[in-house]
């Protein structure tokens, strides 16, 4: 298991993100490799997409980070 620290800028990229582009990027990230072979749609990436830029914007907004919890 690790635990990173998500950058400023990212965080800040999904703060700011406009709702036309998330589903554009959801578009692209469910066509990917790892993605195609599990049973995700494109409203399921989307939905992940707008839960992390949620996120983004509470952290944002109340001067907090954003951490990724990765196991293998």
């Amino acid at each position: 298991m690790f635990v990173v620290s998500v950058s400023d800028t990212l965080t800040h990229a999904l703060a700011t993100v406009a709702r036309d582009d998330l589903a554009r990027f959801a578009e692209a990230w469910s066509a990917t490799g790892g993605l195609r072979q599990t049973a995700a749609t494109v409203e399921d990436t989307a939905a992940v997409l707008e839960d992390l830029a949620g996120l983004a914007q509470r952290a944002q907004a109340s001067g907090r980070r954003l951490y990724c919890w990765w196991a293998l």
